[in-house]
């Protein structure tokens, strides 16, 4: 399920960085429009490593010892 709301998110922000790069012909605004979907989909990308990372510590520890 993680994998694919990771897809959702990629897609998404696929598109605005298409659209941002064939507006960026005619205006040079338009650079934000992939930056701040590209930033939105760094940080939930970022949060959910960081929680697989701590889920797979707990469980390796937990089997572990």
């Amino acid at each position: 399920m993680a994998l694919g709301i990771s897809l959702l998110f990629a897609s998404f922000f696929s598109i605005f960085l298409g659209a941002g790069l064939i507006l960026m012909k005619d205006n040079v605004i338009a650079i934000l429009f992939p930056v701040i979907p590209g930033i939105w989909f760094y940080n939930i990308a970022h949060d959910m490593w960081t929680d697989y990372r701590e889920v797979k510590a707990k469980l390796h520890a937990r089997f572990a010892g």
